[in-house]
């Protein structure tokens, strides 16, 4: 084996080796946020942003938009990863999302009635 299939071999190891260390510390942040209730809630708020489970097709004025839906599939692709990252640290993190969107949804409806009767 020559020299240079040895260095470039252990360039490739270190890169692997960097990978699993990024990997290990994003997911160690991610449990970190998920066991405060405050950031988790904001969490939630974001991802709900990214509408990680609605259809990203637009339509504008003239019909199916597809540079909106471009957008919006890029948009819902990095939401569909965050919330693989917390299914993969917390699998029970999705049902807590669905819990919390149903209450931030009701929060907002009381919060509009409470408008309106003013």
């Amino acid at each position: 084996m020559s020299t240079q299939q040895t260095n470039k071999e252990g360039a490739n190891k270190k890169r692997r080796t960097q990978k699993g260390y990024r990997e290990a510390r994003r997911l160690e942040s991610l449990r970190t946020i998920l066991d405060d209730p405050l950031s988790c809630r904001y969490l939630w708020e974001m991802l709900d942003k990214t509408l990680p489970l609605a259809d990203p097709r637009a339509y504008g004025v003239n019909g199916f938009d597809s540079h909106a839906t471009a957008a919006n599939a890029a948009v819902q692709a990095l939401g569909v990863s965050i919330l693989n990252d917390v299914v993969e640290i917390d699998p029970s993190a999705f049902t807590r999302y669905l819990e919390e969107r149903k209450n931030l949804k009701k929060e907002e409806e009381g919060l509009q009635d409470d408008e309106t009767d003013s």
